[in-house]
């Protein structure tokens, strides 16, 4: 990440760095639909996504 901010930081880099999080989120959501086959979307989405996730140590 430090790279591509030090790459970027002369040109608009919010479009760049909004489509790297548009990436990375599309890969951890499929690898998270792939692990859990048998269950809804809504499910996956709050548990492994969800802003108070109460099993994330993040704010």
């Amino acid at each position: 990440m430090r790279g591509w901010a030090t790459y970027y930081r002369s040109v608009v880099s919010s479009r760049t760095f909004a489509a790297l999080d548009s990436y990375v989120w599309r890969l951890t959501f499929n690898w998270a639909v792939c692990n859990r086959p048998n269950k809804p979307t809504r499910w996956i989405v709050d548990r492994h996504f969800g802003r108070f996730n109460k099993f994330r140590n993040g704010p």
